[in-house]
């Protein structure tokens, strides 16, 4: 019903200001319905997903071991060479945001934040076991204490 009121909103503009022909087909094209697409994933997708998944972990962890922290690319390079923009270069100079700054092979404090939360939650690859408690989003399993009467950590009302 929508697509109709709206078409007949187009045949209206186009009379009152016709459009080069071309144009015409362009305008008319933009409203036909798409054909309905159907996703079916194979059949081996969760071993694919485990797989993939334990390589992530891996590397993280060896980024961890090589760096002590995650870097925020893994590409080598200096500022010069990402200048340069050569990205096929063996050493571009980062990984460009494509936004006008580059991620050199720097320290990344998120990065390395999230990898740290990753292992808490699973420590292994293989994620036989999980810490539900290290999921920052998810709720406590113990409920947060009432505030009661005992006020000996906060600090003394200001004088009146």
């Amino acid at each position: 019903m929508a697509l109709l009121h709206y078409q007949k909103a187009i045949d209206q503009c186009l009379a009152a200001q016709p459009l080069p022909p071309r144009a015409r087909v362009l305008t008319l094209k933009i409203h036909e319905p798409a054909a309905p697409q159907h996703f079916s994933p194979p059949s081996e997708l969760g071993s694919i997903l485990v797989d993939r998944a334990e390589r992530a972990h891996t590397s993280l962890r060896k980024l961890l071991t090589t760096y002590g922290c995650v870097p925020a690319s893994v590409l080598g390079g200096n500022i010069n060479a990402w200048i340069d923009n050569d990205h096929s270069a063996p050493y571009p100079g980062g990984s460009d945001t494509g936004i006008g700054w580059t991620y050199l092979r720097y320290p990344h404090v998120a990065a390395t934040a999230w990898t740290g939360l990753l292992l808490l939650y699973a420590a292994e690859a293989s994620g036989q076991s999980f810490n539900e408690e290290a999921n920052p989003f998810a709720p406590s399993r113990t409920p947060i204490p009432t505030a009661g009467t005992n006020r000996s950590c906060l600090p003394p009302p200001a004088p009146t």
